[in-house]
């Protein structure tokens, strides 16, 4: 009685072990494919329109981009950037923005803080406008 009682048990390890290792297995090729999909120049330029029409919205300037990807670090990749203000002077214009994840989350809740931002090709215009007197009439 007492071996019947132990080999159920380890039958039941065995099949949990069995269990996580597919799920484990499952998990790596959803990552593969989203890794092969990130890396397919159409989903890049369609991740670069919907970014860039978020940005556009929250921040009030014209912003595009030829691609967004993700390296193989896991830094996001941005080719070709321009961003204007909303007076059409351009404030940034870079062949490769990189940066990573963790920042543009922050990007899109509003905070400009970046771990790190590299940029090549880079032109930066910032000025500041001061804004008009308030007149008492």
């Amino acid at each position: 009685m007492f071996y019947s009682c132990k080999f159920k048990t380890l039958k039941g390890i065995k099949k949990l072990i069995k269990i996580i290792k597919r799920t484990l297995q499952v998990l790596l090729l959803l990552l593969l494919i989203g890794m092969v999909l990130l890396s397919m120049p159409a989903v890049q330029s369609s991740l670069a329109k919907s970014a860039t029409d978020r940005l556009n919205t929250t921040y009030g300037v014209s912003i595009f981009m030829d691609r967004l990807g993700l390296n193989w670090k896991g830094e996001l990749d941005l080719r070709q950037v321009l961003i204007r203000d909303h007076h059409g002077d351009t404030i940034i214009s870079s062949g490769q923005i990189t940066t990573n994840l963790l920042s543009l989350n922050d990007l899109f809740r509003g905070h400009l803080n970046f771990d790190y931002l590299r940029l090549n090709k880079a032109l930066l215009r910032i000025t500041t406008i001061s804004p008009l007197p308030c007149r008492v009439q």
